[in-house]
């Protein structure tokens, strides 16, 4: 049946809405019985800021070792790419040159 789905995965989904380079907007729709309106709005008004793992070195340092073993990233610059297209990015969390070094190296 249908399930309450939680604000934050609700903002998070919006979020994903379009995509830079392949679409120039998003939508999404939130459908809300009307029964349930009265109390479904306000719990998905007030949705906290979402943040990115990626903002913390140690968690960016996990997905860094994911990416070198599927082969997405062979060397800093690859890592950078892909990096740049990520949320935290987005929120403009930054890592230095030789960060990304001592993640490849390391």
């Amino acid at each position: 049946g249908i399930e309450h789905v939680n604000p934050i995965d609700i903002k998070q989904m919006v979020g994903r809405a379009g995509r830079v380079g392949l679409d120039p907007r998003g939508d999404a729709y939130v459908l809300i019985a009307q029964h349930e309106a009265h109390k479904e709005r306000p719990r998905i008004a007030n949705i906290p800021e979402i943040r990115s793992c990626l903002e913390e070195f140690r968690a960016l340092a996990f997905h860094v070792i994911a990416q070198v073993g599927e082969g997405g990233a062979k060397n800093v610059d690859d890592l950078y790419a892909w990096y740049s297209r990520s949320y935290a990015a987005y929120l403009g969390q930054t890592f230095s040159r030789e960060d990304w070094q001592l993640l490849v190296d390391n």
